[in-house]
């Protein structure tokens, strides 16, 4: 484990930019939808998702 910042290479930084797209995608979808707690929820949880998976795409373990 690494608590310090990692250098995405080229193919990673191309497959976080095509994940990205398709959370922006689902984000806008939601964001549609009349406002709730459990919407905020939702999207506080997406961008949670987004965050961890660019950590996946970058471990150096």
């Amino acid at each position: 484990m690494t608590m310090q910042y990692v250098k995405a290479t080229d193919e990673q930084v191309e497959q976080m930019q095509g994940f990205r797209d398709k959370y922006e995608a689902l984000l806008t979808e939601l964001q549609e939808l009349p406002g709730s707690r459990g919407l905020s929820l939702a999207i506080t949880n997406l961008e949670q998702s987004a965050m961890w998976l660019n950590k996946s795409l970058t471990k150096n373990d």
